[in-house]
């Protein structure tokens, strides 16, 4: 099961100023006995200290949003049944550079298991267990990826 977003966004709310091609997008897919309806996906976008307004859910087990066209720390906390974390850092260069990202959940020794695979210029390979038990010990754990 899977949910595919790829967006053509004129203005865009949470930007400021227009977009005329958002051509980044999204696919999370899961093995069978992993509920994706349970699965959370969040970008925080970082400016220097500040964390820029385009932050947020991207999927919540249902839906996606259009993903933002902001570059610099991008840092990412997958979850499951808000009980299993797990996070890292992708670093975008360039506002234009569009990307593919597909993550893919399965489970692994009794445990969920994320593959994430960010597809374009600033392209990454990321796979971790998601076995945090609080949202805070993922964004410790962040590892920085590129």
């Amino acid at each position: 099961m899977g949910y595919l977003l790829n967006g053509f966004v004129l203005i865009n709310a949470t930007f400021p100023g227009p977009i005329f091609f958002n051509s980044n997008s999204i696919v999370i897919s899961s093995d069978e006995g992993i509920d994706i309806q349970r699965i959370h996906i969040e970008l925080s976008v970082w400016e220097g200290h500040n964390r820029n307004e385009t932050s947020g859910l991207i999927f919540d087990g249902h839906k996606s949003r259009t993903m933002p066209e902001v570059y610099g720390e991008n840092d990412w906390i997958v979850s499951y049944q808000n009980t299993a974390f797990g996070g890292f850092r992708h670093w975008k260069n360039n506002n234009w550079h569009a990307h593919h990202y597909s993550f893919k959940f399965n489970v692994t020794n009794n445990s969920i298991e994320c593959w994430v695979a960010i597809e374009g210029p600033d392209a990454i390979l990321w796979k971790s267990p998601l076995d945090k038990a609080e949202k805070a010990a993922a964004l410790d754990s962040i590892r920085i990826i590129n």
